[in-house]
């Protein structure tokens, strides 16, 4: 009787062992998904670089699901409501933190509602004037605008937007009054209407206006950076011409996201292979050829990218507050 019990609970103990064995299976044991909220163009090329290489690491597949919609809410709130267990991570942008300096009620808020792992890359963002403007200089375009209060319209890609607040910020530290016209159609709109005079500004990332600035319609007068880059040292930074931009940083990023609660140990886990990624030279080539330049590749640590976001938010409301801007 007692060997009929003891071999009873020795099958049961080995029953158990395939069971014991998956929950302590390391991560990742099954596909990763990564949501990129946007549709076709570059983030979902920066979405699907990032998980071909991951996919290599973890040693599982990692499809891409896009989730577009809302300035990135849509994805944001999915992957806010998702299993905080690391097998669905987000890649989103600089986008995720404009609402909460330019709406009421903000129904979405990164700081609370995703876990922050790290930053992929960043862009920069250029002023930009229409050719026929008589300015060569950062200081000769703010003495022609100075001249001509109220007269100069500047484009974005709608109210609220990342380069709305930069142009906003740009106007109020050099003291000029320019007129905002949204162009919700995109980048490519603003850029059109930039060409053909329709408005005479604009502030965007550097990589989506060249093809604009090659047909020779338009001029590059700085780049909202701190210090003037090894690769453009001719090219001088707004800050140069506008001590004031020295307080905001107004860059366009992007960085993988986790679901909030998500265990530390998964996200350092993602974090030290993201970090991996961004070494390798075939993904450093790949998002070169998106236009982004070795200086912009970058990861960070959980805490500085959390930090970085918090700064950033308050620097959006601060121009939102001086420049008088309503809430949405």
């Amino acid at each position: 009787m007692i060997r009929s019990v003891a071999r009873h609970i020795a099958s049961a103990a080995l029953l158990l062992v395939p069971a014991y064995a998956l929950a302590q299976a390391p991560y990742p044991s099954r596909p990763v998904q990564l949501v990129v909220p946007y549709g076709a163009g570059t983030s979902d090329l920066m979405g699907r670089i990032s998980a071909t290489c991951l996919s290599t690491r973890f040693k599982q597949p990692v499809p891409v699901l896009n989730k577009p919609g809302a300035n990135a809410e849509l994805g944001g709130v999915f992957v806010k409501n998702a299993p905080p267990d690391g097998y669905t991570l987000i890649l989103t942008s600089s986008a995720t933190v404009t609402d909460l300096a330019t709406k009421k009620t903000p129904t979405f808020d990164v700081r609370q509602d995703l876990e922050p792992i790290s930053k992929l890359g960043f862009g920069v963002q250029g002023l930009f004037i229409n050719a026929a403007l008589p300015a060569n200089t950062v200081a000769e375009f703010i003495t022609y605008a100075k001249a001509n209060p109220g007269k100069l319209n500047f484009a974005t890609t709608g109210i609220g937007s990342v380069n709305q607040l930069s142009t906003e910020a740009l106007a109020l530290n050099a003291g000029i009054s320019i007129v905002h016209v949204p162009y919700p159609q995109g980048t490519g709109a603003l850029l059109t209407a930039l060409m053909s005079g329709e408005v005479q500004i604009v502030m965007t990332s550097l990589s989506s206006a060249q093809p604009a600035l090659n047909s020779g319609k338009i001029r590059l007068l700085a780049v909202l950076e701190k210090q003037r880059s090894p690769s453009r040292p001719n090219l001088p930074t707004l800050v140069e011409g506008i001590p004031g931009m020295a307080a905001f940083t107004g860059t366009l990023w992007y960085g993988f996201f986790a679901p909030p609660k998500t265990p530390r140990d998964i996200i350092q886990k993602v974090h030290a292979e993201v970090v991996a990624c961004l070494k390798e030279q075939t993904v450093r080539a790949a998002l070169q050829k998106l236009g982004y330049e070795d200086n912009q590749i970058v990861a960070n640590t959980p805490e500085e990218f959390r930090a970085s976001i918090i700064e950033e938010i308050n620097q959006l409301k601060d121009v939102v507050q001086r420049a008088r801007m309503p809430l949405l």
